[in-house]
């Protein structure tokens, strides 16, 4: 298991903002049985593969139905969608498990540097999510920046500089750990440092000098 503590330069950062789904909690396979579930009952000919679901992680549900709706040419109820979805999702998320390296750095982290969540995800899920895995209690109702918090959510910096602000951390003293292009995509827009993940919670990626 990678060791983040020795693999960052903590010089360089005051306060870590993690995604959720994928990056703390191991919930994608979830997500995508959801999704595709949820498209299947909307009356959608079509499904998504998995490496265009990994490459959307962190997008809103509903911006991710307007974007299938673009790409198939087809008029799908985005709200529709995202209940359907939920619906699917809540029975799966009880049985929720942690990425081990990256919940052993949050615990290491806690009460000793600032840490928050910005994820793509519903409220309701996200919040599933980490109390299943035991994480609920490092994040306060506060620091769990979802869409709902802001304008535009991930690939738009939106919710990290929210999480920043809430942090009381200036946003280049920030990291931002994550597993999706739309959220790294966020964080250089928000010019934070940043750390992307493959799909087991192994750093493949990180922002120019931050290795320590």
């Amino acid at each position: 298991m990678t060791d983040l503590d020795h693999l960052i330069d903590h010089d360089l950062i005051d306060a870590v903002i993690f995604d959720c789904d994928g990056t703390l909690v191991d919930t994608m396979r979830a997500h995508f049985a959801a999704w595709n579930h949820a498209l299947a009952v909307n009356g959608a000919e079509f499904s998504i593969d998995w490496e265009t679901f990994r490459q959307w992680g962190g997008i809103a549900a509903t911006q991710v139905v307007r974007m299938l709706n673009d790409q198939h040419g087809v008029m799908l109820d985005a709200e529709y969608v995202r209940v359907a979805k939920q619906s699917h999702l809540e029975h799966a998320l009880v049985n929720t498990e942690e990425i081990e390296v990256i919940a052993t750095f949050a615990r290491k982290l806690f009460g000793n540097t600032p840490i928050a969540v910005a994820s793509g995800g519903h409220p309701a899920n996200v919040s599933a999510s980490l109390t299943a895995a035991g994480l609920r209690p490092l994040f306060p109702d506060e620091l769990i920046i979802t869409p709902f918090d802001v304008e535009h959510g991930k690939p738009a910096p939106d919710m990290f500089l929210l999480a920043a602000e809430r942090l009381g951390i200036a946003p280049e003293r920030c990291l931002v750990v994550e597993d999706g292009p739309p959220g790294i995509e966020g964080a250089k827009a928000a010019g934070m440092h940043w750390l992307f993940l493959d799909e087991h919670g192994t750093p493949v990626e990180m922002s120019a000098g931050l290795h320590a």
